[in-house]
């Protein structure tokens, strides 16, 4: 349920309760994320800066409680009083945005950029904030276990904004908490990193292009003392597949300051009239029973509203992938006697891996193209799905429709569709990466992966991606805008098509 009373706004479920107010400057001012409290806790729960602090900047000089630096806050501009980490930057601008009205919507509200949304939402809180020249939304879904928040900037002006930089959330935490972060590479991902959160700040980012398995978008802040079972933690995520960017500092009046989104790492983005410019969704938990029950508020969340509509709550398929068996090294009877075995085992559903497709022997050439290897599969994927549903498993494939190998048919015809920076091209695992910010290149991948699918009952796609970008800033958004458009045509009129977001262990959303 989502309310204002005075000024106040309460989100509120049976487990949390989040609450912010309107101050007189139009200043939203955070008041508490946590256990259940009433509306009427407000004025308890507000801050009370007192005297100011010294050089400190006042919005009005006769209230020495005006302090913007001095406040927790859930959002915050640039140049105009706060000098903590700013969640927005207008490219030689000061960003001074301050509340002029709210709408509350049942449901959710639909974006127009094409990124993903959880799905199934309650209830959404508009929150619009003005300067001359630009509006700001900020947008609150309201779920059972978690809160979701996002931020759209609209150009109002008769002139360009230059964007630099836009988070999806930020907010300003009473208390002292350590930084819980999941950080690798390949085959040593999800390693646990703990930081105390400072007076220094601390971040957890990703510049590979994707969501990545050096820095996991998700990450925890926790209280001194919780455990699996008790005490304070927080947990945020990012639905987003691209270069991210979370930050926690704390202030000298033990405000604790985190915010996350696109990374904004030679992000630089021209908005003209009338335009505008909207962020990925990112996720807020707490929980007051520990790591525990953290965990089981976020799996709750991605459970019910992440997780596709077709594949909630099934039982997920026994598997068996044919690559440590084989590799690029195989035939069709030899997948069939290792279908036997997994069969044996009691899986349900056999992966072909990597190297089914002409030219494709080792990881040398052949990505992009999509022929048949009939040497090796002599009567086609139809052929070894057939046999394969004559043994009661079901067909999954591997696919890697985001890269392209100099030696392919396809980059033959095509040098001008790998994606570029303007210097000589660098591979990774001797390929390079499609520039999916083009229509025909994204038209050639929906094209080719659907008939496949289409042509031999493919169950299960298991979509890597084995090289990391080198695209830049708002180059690499709309490369990943490029790759929610070509998941979308492929897979939302095939929702019974199980989807395995692999990346080289990053597993993007």
């Amino acid at each position: 349920m989502i309310t204002e009373e005075n000024g106040v706004f309460h989100i509120r479920t049976e487990i949390y309760s989040y609450l912010f107010k309107i101050d007189a400057y139009g200043l939203a001012e955070h008041l508490h994320f946590g256990a259940p409290v009433k509306t009427r806790d407000a004025l308890a729960l507000s801050c009370r800066p007192g005297l100011g602090w010294g050089s400190g900047i006042l919005l009005d000089a006769k209230d020495t409680a005006s302090c913007p630096d001095a406040l927790p806050l859930e959002w915050s501009g640039s140049g105009r009083g706060d000098y903590r980490e700013s969640p927005l930057e207008l490219a030689g601008e000061p960003a001074d945005f301050r509340c002029t009205g709210y709408k509350i919507h049942e449901g959710g509200v639909p974006m127009a950029c094409g990124l993903p949304q959880a799905h199934d939402a309650p209830e959404t809180l508009e929150i619009t904030l003005r300067q001359p020249g630009g509006e700001l939304t900020l947008f609150y879904t309201a779920f059972p276990t978690a809160i979701v928040r996002r931020t759209v900037l609209t150009n109002t002006g008769d002139k360009p904004l230059r964007l630099n930089k836009l988070m999806s959330f930020c907010l300003d935490l009473p208390g002292s908490y350590t930084m819980a972060t999941f950080n690798g590479g390949w085959i040593a991902e999800m390693r646990r990193c703990d930081t105390p959160v400072g007076a220094s700040k601390v971040v957890n980012e990703s510049l590979t292009g994707s969501s990545s398995n050096r820095h996991n978008p998700g990450f925890l802040l926790y209280e001194p003392g919780a455990t699996e079972d008790a005490g304070t933690v927080y947990g945020f995520n990012l639905i987003y597949s691209g270069n991210h960017y979370a930050a926690a500092q704390q202030s000298l009046q033990g405000l604790t300051r985190v915010m996350q989104g696109i990374n904004d790492s030679n992000f630089s983005r021209e908005l003209p009239p009338g335009a505008c410019f909207e962020t990925p969704e990112a996720v807020l938990c707490h929980s007051g029973k520990g790591f525990g029950g953290l965990s089981a508020n976020m799996h709750a969340f991605v459970t019910d509203h992440v997780v596709p509509p077709h594949w909630r709550g099934r039982s997920r398929p026994v598997l068996y992938n044919s690559w440590e068996g084989c590799t690029f090294d195989f035939t069709q009877r030899r997948l069939l006697r290792l279908a036997n075995r997994a069969k044996a085992l009691g899986c349900e559903l056999f992966v072909l891996d990597d190297g089914w497709f002409a030219g494709r022997d080792n990881d040398h050439a052949g990505l992009g193209d999509y022929t048949v290897n009939r040497k090796k599969l002599p009567e086609g994927l139809e052929g070894l799905s057939r046999h394969l549903k004559d043994k009661g498993l079901s067909f999954g494939l591997w696919f890697e429709p985001e890269s392209v190998n100099p030696d392919s048919d396809l980059y033959r015809v095509h040098p001008d569709w790998a994606l570029t920076d303007g210097f000589q091209p660098v591979l990774g695992r001797n390929q390079l990466l499609l520039d999916l910010t083009k229509p025909e290149v994204r038209d050639y991948i929906v094209e080719n992966v659907s008939r496949i699918l289409d042509s031999a009952g493919i169950s299960y796609v298991k979509w890597d991606m084995n090289r990391h970008s080198v695209a830049l800033g708002a180059k690499a958004h709309d490369f990943v805008l490029g790759l929610y458009d070509v998941l979308r045509r492929i897979f939302a009129p095939r929702p019974d098509i199980l989807l395995e977001s692999c990346s080289s262990g990053g597993n993007r959303f």
